[in-house]
C-alpha cells in the first residue's frame, strides 16, 4: 500500500503486519511545511514502529542540529537529501545525499546539517 503524507494515514504507517511503500519526497515536503519545521528547522515523522524496528524520516534545514544522543540499537542512517556533519565516538563523518552510516547499539553521536538535508533512520531496537 502506498501511503500518504497526512495524518490520517499516520495510523496505517505505523502498522507492522502490512507491506507498506513510503514515497518520500511528498512525505519530506508535508515535513518541510509543518509550523516545526519553520521554527526549529527540523522535525520528523516515524515511518514504522514494530517491537523489532522502527523507521523515521527527519527533515534537517541547514544548520539544525540533533543534540548528542543514541539509539537503543544498531541503527543506520542514509541520508536521501543535502548533506550531514555526524559526530561519532570522536570521529566527525560527513555524509551526503546517497551515503548509509550504520552505528552500533548505543553510539553517541550527533549531527548538524551542512545543507536542507533529510534523513532516513532505521532502528532495530533490543
Amino acid at each position: 500500500m502506498t501511503q500518504e503524507p497526512t495524518s490520517t494515514a499516520r495510523h496505517t504507517r505505523l502498522h507492522a503486519g502490512g507491506i507498506h511503500v513510503f514515497e518520500l519526497q511528498p512525505i519530506l515536503h508535508a515535513l518541510q511545511e509543518t509550523d516545526e519545521y519553520r521554527k526549529s528547522g527540523r522535525t520528523g515523522t516515524t515511518l514504522v514502529k514494530a517491537a523489532e524496528q522502527r523507521v523515521v524520516l527527519e527533515a534537517l534545514r541547514h544548520g539544525a542540529t540533533l543534540a548528542t544522543h543514541h539509539a537503543p540499537g544498531p541503527a543506520t542512517v542514509q541520508v536521501v537529501a543535502g548533506e550531514i556533519r555526524l559526530e561519532a565516538r570522536e570521529e566527525i563523518l560527513y555524509l551526503r545525499a546517497g551515503q548509509v552510516l550504520y552505528l552500533p547499539t548505543g553510539t553517541p553521536h550527533s549531527v548538524e546539517a551542512m545543507k536542507d538535508s533529510a534523513l532516513l533512520i532505521t532502528i532495530s531496537p533490543h
